[in-house]
Parts: C-alpha cells; sequence; structure tokens
C-alpha cells in the first residue's frame, strides 16, 4: 500500500507529513500528539467493517476515514457523524472511498 496513493482522498489536510502504522490491517496517520485513542476506535469496529477501512486520523478530535472501494460506509462512520472514542467525542470530518 503506497500513501501518495490516498493522498487525494483527504481533503486539504496535512497528514501526509506525519508517520503512520499499521495497526489491524487498518493504517494509521499519525499527528503531532500521536492519540493512541485511535486503537480504541478500531478496536470498537466489528471485524467485517474493520476489514472495509483502509486508513484512518485523527486530528484534535476529528477523524478522517478511507474505506475500500465497492463496500458500503456504515452510516454511524459516515461524514458529519460523531461517534464516542474512549472518555471523548470524534467528528467524523471525513469518511470516503479510495481513489
Amino acid at each position: 500500500m503506497y500513501i501518495s496513493h490516498y493522498k487525494k482522498s483527504f481533503r486539504n489536510t496535512t497528514v501526509f507529513n506525519n508517520p503512520c502504522s499499521l495497526y489491524n490491517g487498518v493504517l494509521v496517520i499519525w499527528d503531532d500528539d500521536f492519540d493512541d485513542r485511535i486503537f480504541d476506535f478500531i478496536d470498537s469496529l466489528s471485524e467485517p467493517v474493520r476489514k472495509m477501512l483502509l486508513a484512518c486520523s485523527e486530528r484534535k478530535g476529528m477523524l478522517e476515514l478511507i474505506w475500500k472501494r465497492n463496500t458500503l460506509i456504515p452510516s454511524e462512520l459516515a461524514e458529519g457523524q460523531c461517534i464516542d472514542v474512549a472518555t471523548d467525542v470524534w467528528y467524523i470530518e471525513a469518511s470516503v472511498y479510495e481513489e
């Protein structure tokens, strides 16, 4: 998987200047504070949903998600939704398909 392939999927962000990790089959793009609650988010997903998610990034309480093409984005993880993660609420700023 090449990060440059997904760069266009994140709108007007700079997350690709940051390090990345692979966790449970999901590419995690880190911001400057390395909020490891992103692991709680990934762990909270059912296995079928997690298998559809290619990449995610959290920045200042906002999530950006990239999904495999030809899958259905779960409505609770659609753009504009809010989700509980650990002791916080994160806003889903982007939830898009790979290009």
